[in-house]
């Protein structure tokens, strides 16, 4: 899919705007603060129901408005049938998705449609955060595979009734061991298929991973990227059951797919200790290429790929072999770049390719 038109009403900086896009490279250009960033976030909400930013749908509504509106007209990659998507949202009130005028039932329902991968100075959270990690593999999976999407938001919904009774059971003295198992066995359920899951995505990520970061850092170093996981020790009812009593004192459940982990590694150690900055570096823009060739593989399309500030947080030489790497035939069909300055765009993408929007 590629996006060939964005409206956009009352979001973030903008009051009302529109953007069409003609060539395979988009660059919004512009000083810092004039709202660049802004329009890769409505285009990557437009893809995914929620902003990558800002998690947030009330701090996305520009400042003294009650509402915010986008409208995205979407090309297929083999015809020029037009896919248009609407969506909107209210103060107070449920945001709404519409594919060709039909809303969706639920908003689940539309990840996937449209792939989309961020390449962002916000990725360094990556290295520093667990929950962010689980976030990108549940991104990157939900896009793909829609059962894993509806196992996660389960397990969630059961993990928080799990905890609420445990929390009462300390809170008013009882316990009520075939309640609880009850909600055990669902989490259990829930758990052990995205468990299998995520174990199935890292033998096939791996690879690809291993291949992106040869070619971005050009170097011969052993990073090693794993899957952590407590049901890697055993099956989750199990689990859940020796670890009872320690739950009932935390009041919260400690084992299961909510703390499954991503390794980051470089010779064994965390890349976050051992790793230089640009190893690093390197390191996060290997993993968002390797999930754009995952979800290619999978989805039989070309994810959109959104560049924030890959110039002002990359050499050069960098900056190109990546731009190398996904303007490449049969990479991506479309990529959107933030950037202060046009020239150096012009060097490192043919012009042909290449639209520039001033801001």
């Amino acid at each position: 899919m590629q996006l060939k038109k964005i409206e956009i009403l009352q979001f973030k900086s903008y009051s009302e705007a529109s953007f069409d896009f003609d060539a395979p490279v988009c660059a919004f250009v512009g000083d810092n603060g004039v709202g660049k960033t802004n329009i890769l976030e409505a285009i990557y909400y437009l893809c995914m129901t929620k902003g990558y930013f800002q998690g947030l749908d009330t701090h996305l509504v520009k400042k003294n408005c009650a509402f915010f509106a986008l409208t995205g007209y979407f090309h297929s990659q083999t015809n020029e049938e037009v896919e248009k998507i609407t969506c909107a949202y209210q103060q107070g009130a449920k945001k709404t998705f519409k594919h060709n005028g039909k809303a969706y039932n639920t908003l689940s329902e539309h990840i996937g449609k449209f792939p989309v991968v961020v390449i962002s100075p916000y990725d360094v959270e990556l290295l520093e955060s667990s929950e962010m990690r689980r976030k990108f593999l549940d991104a990157t999976l939900a896009q793909s595979d829609p059962q894993y999407l509806l196992s996660v938001m389960r397990y969630k919904k059961v993990l928080e009734e799990r905890n609420t009774l445990l929390k009462q059971f300390a809170q008013q003295n009882y316990f009520d061991g075939e309640t609880l198992q009850i909600y055990s066995e669902q989490l259990a359920q829930y758990g052990m298929d995205i468990y299998q899951k995520r174990s199935a995505f890292i033998d096939f990520f791996v690879p690809l991973f291993d291949k992106a970061y040869q070619k971005v850092s050009a170097k011969n170093e052993t990073v090693r990227l794993c899957l952590e996981s407590d049901m890697q020790e055993g099956d989750l009812s199990d689990l859940l059951a020796e670890h009872l009593l320690r739950d009932r004192q935390r009041t919260y459940t400690s084992v299961g797919a909510h703390r499954d982990d991503l390794g980051f590694y470089m010779q064994d150690l965390p890349i976050k200790k051992m790793g230089s900055q640009g190893q690093q570096k390197s390191f996060l823009i290997a993993l968002k290429l390797a999930q754009a060739a995952f979800l290619k593989h999978h989805t039989h399309k070309s994810p959109i790929l959104l560049l924030d500030d890959v110039f002002d947080k990359l050499d050069s030489k960098r900056v190109g072999n990546l731009l190398h790497l996904v303007t490449t035939p049969n990479m991506m069909k479309q990529v959107f770049i933030t950037h202060t300055g046009a020239a150096d765009l012009k060097d490192l993408v043919p012009k042909h390719n290449l639209q520039t929007i001033v801001l």
